[in-house]
Formats: C-alpha cells, sequence, structure tokens
C-alpha cells in the first residue's frame, strides 16, 4: 500500500490542531486565520 501523500498546508494545519487540542472549530477558525492567513471560508 503506497503512502499518502500530505500538501504542506495540510501538515500545517494539522500541527496547529494537534498543538491546541482539544479545540472548538470557531477556535480552529481564529488560530489558522492568524497563523496561516486563512479566510473562514477557507
Amino acid at each position: 500500500m503506497e503512502t499518502p501523500k500530505v500538501f504542506e498546508s495540510e501538515y500545517r494545519f494539522c500541527l496547529i490542531l494537534w498543538e491546541h487540542e482539544p479545540v472548538k472549530s470557531t477556535e480552529l477558525v481564529k488560530l489558522c486565520q492568524e497563523e496561516l492567513g486563512w479566510k473562514k471560508a477557507t
């Protein structure tokens, strides 16, 4: 079985999620806006 590839943005998102777990989705959105420059619709 081939190992799945993870994009850099997905990896960075996971790092934020793991660093702040457990985290509510609203807080996760705020963290991604601050650390990744994402918009809520991303």
